[in-house]
């Protein structure tokens, strides 16, 4: 029988500073550490967050004033406008690391729910991770994990609840497009639905398909904003 190990990290108030919404942690107060003169406080990480950039993570007090970028912004609010008016937009940001897009995006998003309705969230997001480069559709995974509510705790039949539930709310709750969304989230269907049975390049096919009538049911609801942050 192989051992088994578990793996504890231990970060500094410093570090943690820098971590900060980025990880769940707790504290572990101050303790002595072999070679340094005082005690240092220590946090355990006990879990990555997702579903939001650092950006979105911060508080309103921790975000410097976006000077400067009126016109960016204007711009970004006039598409949405003509969104949701019903003329679809696509607007692309590109810049150097540390020159503010995220930032622009997420004062985009503060607009955004400030005129939504309650007809659920009118943002999907899509992030690209450095850690996931060999997996195209993980920031859709990702997302779908998200919308879908998931938790540590969900057996495989709760995660499978809530993905046919989800699924009905857009009229997309067939059982090849169930199969296809729970082989992507890799959730056993259980017997309850029929097994997928087609070749790799056509299941990835309709799965990308599938995604985009997502997206388009979605968007019929309401006007919807469709964000694609590559990470890099």
């Amino acid at each position: 029988m192989e051992d088994q190990f578990s793996v504890v990290v231990l970060v500094s108030e410093k570090t943690h500073s820098l971590l900060k919404g980025q990880f769940e942690s707790e504290t572990l107060g101050e303790q002595r550490i072999k070679g340094l003169p005082s005690p240092v406080a220590l946090f355990r990480i006990t879990q990555e967050r997702s579903g939001a950039s650092r950006v979105d993570r911060a508080g309103l007090a921790e975000l410097t004033p976006l000077i400067g970028r009126d016109q960016e912004i204007g711009l970004l609010q006039e598409r949405w406008e003509q969104a949701a008016e019903g003329m679809g937009q696509v607007v692309l940001i590109i810049g150097e690391a540390g020159l503010g897009k995220s930032r622009l995006v997420h004062s985009l998003k503060r607009h955004v729910l400030e005129q939504a309705h309650d007809n659920g969230d009118p943002i999907i997001e899509w992030r690209a991770s450095q850690q996931r480069q060999n997996s195209s559709l993980y920031p859709a995974i990702e997302c779908f994990e998200r919308v879908l509510g998931f938790e540590r705790e969900d057996t495989a039949s709760t995660q499978l609840e809530k993905l046919v539930l989800h699924l009905r709310s857009v009229n997309l709750d067939g059982d090849l497009e169930v199969a296809l969304i729970a082989s992507l989230l890799s959730v056993p269907l259980n017997g309850q639905i029929p097994e997928l049975n087609l070749p790799p390049q056509a299941q990835r096919e309709q799965t990308t398909a599938l995604l985009l009538d997502w997206l388009k049911e979605l968007s019929i609801r309401q006007p919807l904003l469709f964000v694609i942050e590559d990470l890099r």
